[in-house]
C-alpha cells in the first residue's frame, strides 16, 4: 500500500486513538492519556507534513506543533489538556505527590483526554 508521508502519519494516528479507547475500557488509565496525546501528536503532525511538504519537526509539545496550524479556538482547551500527558503519563518523576503515572491517572482524567484527541484528529481529518 503505497501512502504519502501525511498519509501514514494519520493512519498511525488513527491507530493510537483505537489503542487509547482500548486501554481506557481496560481501566489501563495511563496508557490511554498516552495514547490520546500521542493521537493528538501525530495527527498534528500529519497536516504539518501536508502543508509544508515537510518532515514534521521531532517536538512532543502538541501546543507548539499546533501553533502554526489555524486550529480554531475551540480546540485550545483541547490541546492544553494533552500537553503536560507526554510527560507524566511516561515517566514517575513526572507526577504530583509522588505517584506513578498508573496511579496517578484514573477514568476522570482518562476519558477526557480521548475525546480531546478524537477532537484533534476529526479537526486535522477535514483539514488535509
Amino acid at each position: 500500500m503505497d501512502r504519502s508521508p501525511s498519509q501514514r502519519w494519520l493512519k498511525q494516528a488513527e491507530e493510537d486513538l483505537k489503542t487509547a479507547r482500548v486501554n481506557r475500557e481496560e481501566e489501563r488509565y495511563y496508557a490511554a492519556a498516552l495514547f490520546a496525546q500521542q493521537a493528538a501528536e501525530k495527527a498534528l503532525k500529519a497536516l504539518i507534513i501536508k502543508q509544508t511538504g515537510q518532515l514534521a519537526p521531532k517536538i512532543h509539545d502538541v501546543a507548539e506543533l499546533a501553533g502554526g496550524l489555524g486550529l480554531p479556538a475551540h480546540l485550545n482547551d483541547s490541546i492544553e489538556r494533552l500537553v503536560p500527558v507526554y510527560l507524566m503519563s511516561r515517566y514517575p518523576d513526572a507526577t504530583p505527590d509522588a505517584t506513578v503515572p498508573a496511579e496517578f491517572y484514573t477514568d476522570t482524567q482518562a476519558a477526557p483526554l480521548v475525546e480531546a484527541a478524537d477532537e484533534v484528529l476529526q479537526w486535522v481529518k477535514t483539514n488535509l
